[in-house]
């Protein structure tokens, strides 16, 4: 397990999404919106899960932790980091400030990647954007409604229709036409493609043991080398390029 950061102070505002623990400063000096095991016995190792694979497949999370808190219990910790994504970055890029080719290609990786972990609830406010040096950049986080929460191995798509993944798609395209880049979304599913079962051993590794039994550790490095991946993976090439899953 990666040595864990400790709370120097807990917000008393206990500011965060609705189904964090609240927020705190660590002792690296840096700000986090926490979760805890309060909602689903899974959530800590779905946040980890899912950010650190983003991560290793090429898509931009926020920095996330292991953070021990006052009593001694593990808490995934997302850095609290700086952005415009209260003030709508979809109508900024709607009006034409930000550039549509360097959004467009991230949200289409993020899709493919949604579908991946079965992330039903992707809303707008669940990127992040950041001025940069010369641009901007779109950051993806919230994995609460992903991964392990809804089952081991992850439920079969395609998701409801209702869910706020496939709302957040739907207003995207309204407002700006076929905006997906298929390379970028096929790109994307060959690199989850290219994941070892060593990888995904590591990163469960890096988190603490309490966050996931060994049975379900089994059942995910089982379904990791399975055909049923291998399917998945495949379903979502044909169903994001024929509509089907949109």
């Amino acid at each position: 397990m990666l040595v864990p950061l400790q709370i120097q102070w807990r917000d008393p505002a206990n500011l965060g999404s609705l189904d964090s623990a609240g927020s705190c400063r660590c002792d690296d000096g840096c700000e986090y919106v926490l979760k805890d095991t309060s909602d689903h016995p899974l959530m800590p190792h779905s946040e980890w899960f899912c950010t650190k694979l983003a991560e290793a497949v090429g898509i931009a999370c926020p920095p996330c932790a292991v953070i021990r808190d006052e009593s001694g219990v593990f808490l995934f910790g997302s850095r609290w980091e700086g952005g415009i994504s209260s003030e709508k970055w979809w109508e900024l890029l709607y009006a034409g400030e930000i550039d549509p080719d360097i959004i467009y290609p991230v949200l289409s990786r993020v899709l493919a990647f949604d579908l991946f972990v079965h992330n039903d609830d992707r809303h707008l406010n669940n990127f992040l954007t950041r001025e940069s040096r010369n641009s901007y950049s779109l950051l993806a986080f919230d994995f609460s409604s992903s991964w392990a929460i809804h089952r081991i191995p992850p439920l079969d798509l395609p998701l409801q229709k209702e869910a706020l993944t496939l709302r957040a798609h739907r207003k995207m395209k309204n407002m700006f036409g076929d905006f997906l880049d298929i390379d970028c979304v096929n790109e994307t599913i060959d690199r989850i493609s290219d994941v070892s079962s060593v990888t995904i051993q590591n990163i469960i590794n890096q988190h603490p043991r309490e966050w996931l039994s060994a049975a379900e550790e089994s059942d995910i490095l089982s379904w990791w080398d399975s055909d049923l991946r291998a399917n998945r993976l495949d379903g979502i090439r044909e169903g994001i390029g024929n509509g089907s899953l949109l």
